[in-house]
């Protein structure tokens, strides 16, 4: 954030990529820490969330599936419609879905979300990216019930699904899912 005049710092949108406010915060903490703490700080444009307010919403951070496979990165996806999650039937929400992309070594590189909170939602994909976790770490967290952030772990339990061998599968069936 330093400019070619070493003690002045730049910060928001005549810095550029990115015009939000959300960046300019970000690069302004950035100038805080470089400039007065003098606790080098290195900025980083590769998981910048984004946010369309409309209806339904839609937010970004990360890799799309296209820009993936371009890259060679992609490894596969995994949607989640809106309508299966809990708080959005009883909201009456129907429209939108959670899509994750998944990088090498199962890692979550890119995730969109479409519904009425997305900007509410795409915060915990933004953390994964930007602490390079595997797409199946939102089945580890405990997420309030009913909350549309929900939606994540059902994500990764169906990452974890398709890691199943068949013998893994025959036995959760027969242990778990099993009549009494």
């Amino acid at each position: 954030m330093q400019t070619s005049i070493r003690n002045i710092y730049a910060a928001g949108d005549v810095t550029g990529p990115y015009q939000f406010t959300h960046m300019a915060s970000y690069q302004a903490v950035k100038v805080v820490y470089n400039s007065v703490l003098k606790i080098p700080q290195k900025t980083s444009y590769s998981y910048v969330p984004w946010t369309t307010y409309t209806m339904p919403e839609v937010a970004h951070v990360g890799y799309t599936e296209e820009w993936a496979l371009k890259q060679k990165l992609f490894r596969e996806k995994v949607m989640i419609p809106l309508a299966e999650n809990d708080r959005a039937k009883t909201e009456g929400e129907r429209a939108g879905f959670l899509k994750l992309i998944i990088g090498k070594k199962n890692r979550l590189i890119g995730a969109t979300i479409v519904g009425n909170k997305a900007g509410e939602m795409i915060p915990l994909a933004s953390l994964a990216l930007n602490k390079k976790m595997k797409a199946t770490v939102f089945s580890s967290l405990i997420l309030s019930y009913p909350t549309e952030s929900e939606i994540y772990a059902k994500a990764s339990l169906e990452i974890l699904k398709r890691s199943f061998r068949p013998w893994m599968k025959s036995l959760i069936k027969n242990v778990f899912l099993r009549k009494i």
